[in-house]
């Protein structure tokens, strides 16, 4: 995944990490995958 450099001073202002992509791209999928797994408590 590419790294996007902007001019936009609005966007530079922004903290963390944000993903830009189409809902159910099979990389969208794995990144929501992922998170949910992360977030998941053992028990």
């Amino acid at each position: 995944m590419p790294i996007i450099e902007t001019a936009n001073l609005e966007v530079k202002k922004f903290r963390g990490l944000h993903l830009y992509h189409y809902l159910l791209s099979s990389c969208s999928q794995r990144v929501d995958l992922s998170r949910f797994s992360a977030s998941q408590v053992l028990i």
